[in-house]
């Protein structure tokens, strides 16, 4: 559910979770376009400093706001649109197989969606970077969390540090370690995607033969499933 001005007048002070169930910051303040609709939403983040964003980066959960990162946004968008054009070379290609289409139409048309391909991984590319980085970074937090436990704990053991102190750091830290591996978690899997994207298929041939059952898929898909609907509507596409 996304976060609408009549939500926000009721939100100043508000605090705003991130999707690992962090405290991100708390609502300051929103600007309006002349429609009045929220254009900004001012965040005064944990670490005390205030920033404007999107409201396309927040969203309703169980009573609570949420911030989405935006890796999580482009990782998100970068498998829909890689998943799209899939489906559609996918559905293009049945079209030329079964000799519905033109050889002219389908030349035309694969063109247009390949580079619609190598734009995406080319955006994937650039997505890659930040998230290489964004893990070199967690693992090192998540080093140094592990390293202050280990610390804590020898000075419980000698006795430099109470029990009751101990336990509420250490539950701290273990929450710490717990929350950031599970972004590493999530941001590794992104990475793992975008370095196994597969290689853009051949184009067909048209068959001389009865077409296949459609029970196969290009192995250019993400995620890909049998759509006759998506077929029609690419035919329909072409044909105008």
């Amino acid at each position: 559910m996304s976060i609408d001005v009549g939500f926000l007048k009721e939100a100043i002070g508000k605090k705003v979770l991130d999707p690992y169930e962090r405290i991100f910051g708390r609502i300051i303040g929103y600007h309006t376009d002349k429609k009045g609709s929220a254009t900004k939403i001012g965040i005064q983040r944990s670490d005390g400093e205030i920033f404007s964003y999107p409201p396309s980066q927040f969203l309703l959960k169980n009573e609570s706001v949420i911030f989405i990162y935006s890796w999580k946004i482009r990782s998100e968008d970068f498998t829909k649109r890689f998943n799209a054009a899939s489906r559609k070379i996918w559905a293009l290609d049945k079209l030329y197989e079964r000799a519905e289409i033109s050889q002219s139409h389908y030349v035309v048309a694969r063109e247009q969606l390949e580079k619609s391909i190598r734009n995406t991984i080319e955006y994937g590319k650039k997505l890659l970077e930040r998230l290489m980085f964004k893990a070199d970074k967690l693992m090192t937090q998540i080093k140094d969390l592990e390293k202050y436990l280990i610390s804590i704990r020898m000075q419980n053991v000698t006795g430099e540090l109470g029990e009751e102190e101990y336990k509420s750091v250490s539950e701290a830290l273990r929450i710490g370690i717990e929350k950031a591996t599970l972004e590493k978690s999530d941001v590794d899997n992104v990475i793992n995607i975008i370095k196994n994207v597969p290689q853009i298929p051949a184009r067909r041939q048209i068959r001389t033969k009865a077409p296949e059952p459609l029970g196969s898929t290009s192995t250019l898909a993400l995620r890909l499933e049998n759509d006759e609907t998506l077929i029609k509507t690419v035919r329909e596409t072409i044909e105008q």
